[in-house]
């Protein structure tokens, strides 16, 4: 069973170091789930394997180039819904998971901020410039949604990370820019901080 365990993780075409974490951690999981249903008894056969430590800097390759990012806005100026979650992602470096959990309730355009949650993480708040203020207020008429809905779902419902992440790329395909996921507009802020010398610990908390 461990060596079937770890031919998974270490199969040569899984490259990425979080990708392999996520397989551990889905692996380990599984088998706490299993102990404490009387599958199996403890200890976990999973408890040997070790996550891969993560390099602590991010390739400027992960980051979308401010070219790039211009044209894929360029692009989506003639959808609403597109185009308002594509400068909130730009001008916030909000993960997926925060755009996709985030409600009207918790945007305030007038201070031009959103307060949102991801990870497990306490709420904090993001903010974003006037043009994204704009599309917002353009994307709320059009949705019609009520205060508590969802922003950037189509019709104001619950939506999940993977499909606004995949409505994401979609646009980038349509762009022509390639297969860019919304986490390059993360590592796009994060890099501008850097270049201005914002100290990390404050870039962190973006």
């Amino acid at each position: 069973l461990m060596e079937m365990i770890q031919l998974v993780v270490q199969r040569p075409t899984v490259k990425s170091t979080a990708t392999v974490n996520k397989y551990i951690k889905t692996i380990k999981v599984f088998f706490n789930w299993c102990i404490k249903c009387g599958f199996l008894a403890p200890p976990s056969p999973a408890v040997a394997i070790k996550r891969r430590k993560e390099p602590m800097a991010v390739s400027r390759q992960k980051a979308m180039p401010d070219a790039t990012y211009l044209q894929l806005v360029e692009r989506v100026k003639w959808d609403v819904r597109a185009y308002a979650l594509v400068l909130f992602l730009g001008d916030s470096g909000d993960r997926i998971g925060g755009a996709a959990h985030l409600r009207w309730s918790d945007v305030d355009l007038n201070k031009r901020s959103a307060l949102v949650t991801e990870k497990g993480q306490d709420p904090r708040y993001v903010y974003f410039r006037p043009e994204c203020c704009l599309a917002l207020t353009r994307w709320r008429t059009e949705q019609a949604a009520k205060p508590d809905a969802f922003v950037f779902s189509k019709d104001g419902g619950l939506i999940s990370n993977d499909a606004l992440g995949q409505y994401f790329t979609r646009w980038c395909h349509k762009a022509g820019i390639g297969n860019w996921g919304p986490h390059s507009l993360r590592h796009r802020l994060g890099y501008q901080m850097a270049d201005k010398r914002i100290a990390p610990s404050t870039a962190a908390m973006v």
